[in-house]
């Protein structure tokens, strides 16, 4: 999570993996891509990418990473001040993928992080 001043804030994604062949696999991740946030009472939220990124390697860690920056408004943070997250819909060129969340509180502590440094 990060905010800037004004009280905008912003979703940060690292989709990182093994093999340089992202592109073949998944396609790419444009500006306007979208992620799909399932909460556990079935309700969904969508956010959109606001980021134009390419893949790099990351020497540290071995992998290929795509970086992506979501917007999140006033009325999206307090919805996910509130809910757990069940999954998540990540929309590439080529098509989607589902993933299942474990820790479901994560955007809800990362926000309250989030609130504590503001402070």
């Amino acid at each position: 999570m990060a905010a800037i001043s004004g009280g905008y804030r912003y979703l940060l994604l690292t989709f990182s993996f093994p093999s340089q062949e992202i592109r073949r696999d998944y396609g790419t991740y444009r500006e306007g891509s979208f992620l799909q946030i399932k909460f556990i009472d079935d309700e969904k939220m969508t956010l959109y990418n606001t980021g134009v990124d390419d893949v790099r390697f990351n020497s540290k860690t071995g992998l290929y990473e795509i970086q992506a920056q979501f917007s999140i408004d006033y009325k999206q943070e307090k919805i996910l001040r509130k809910k757990d997250i069940d999954k998540i819909r990540v929309t590439w060129t080529s098509g989607f993928e589902d993933y299942d969340v474990f820790n479901t509180q994560f955007l809800k502590t990362q926000l309250q992080c989030l609130e504590k440094e503001l402070d």
